[in-house]
């Protein structure tokens, strides 16, 4: 736990505010404090926590975390992280990694811009208010199909009752296509 006071006769470090340092040596500080020492901007720092790194004392509102530096930096090492935002470590094969990594997003931002210029992508509001309309239609002709069926009950020789049970269920069965097709249904 983070104290006060030195009373190993150890030089704490500061980053731009007060870490502490605990009897046994270790570096303690807060969120912020954590961000500074790190060079890193606090959410960072605050997306690590959720990732999983380790906090000497939990936070609550209004009261910042405690992080011990030797378990964050521990941690970082555990997750192949480097514990810079955005710079490459500086081990070679680290660094031929994430060049390459960011030499294959480059390629494939360009492709997707090449794909663009040649008219390969349709734009979404267009093909969505093209599917509207051809479902509007569908439904049109689907709600149809009970009047047709009304008018064509007395050739089949039905009952008004039978008829009205008949077009009762088709008219259903149609609602309920419709309605799933609506929710996002096949």
């Amino acid at each position: 736990m983070p104290q006060r006071g030195n009373s190993s006769g150890a030089k704490s470090r500061t980053a731009k505010s007060q870490t502490k340092t605990s009897n046994r040596g270790a570096e303690y500080g807060t969120t912020a404090e954590a961000a500074a020492h790190f060079e890193v901007d606090v959410r960072t720092i605050l997306g690590w926590i959720q990732a999983g790194c380790p906090v000497a004392r939990k936070g609550r509102p209004g009261v910042s975390h405690v992080m011990d530096y030797g378990a964050v930096s521990e941690w970082l090492r555990s997750q192949n992280r480097n514990g810079t935002q955005g710079r490459p470590s500086d081990q070679p094969e680290d660094r031929a990694q994430a060049e390459t990594r960011y030499a294959i997003v480059r390629a494939e931002r360009a492709e997707f811009e090449f794909a663009i210029l040649r008219d390969e992508y349709l734009d979404a509001e267009d093909v969505k208010a093209e599917n509207v309309e051809k479902v509007r239609a569908l439904r049109k002709r689907l709600e149809a199909v009970h009047r047709k069926l009304d008018r064509a009950a007395p050739r089949f020789g039905l009952t008004d009752d039978q008829r009205a049970k008949v077009v009762g269920l088709v008219d259903d069965e149609i609602r309920a296509a419709l309605n799933h097709f609506a929710e996002g249904g096949e």
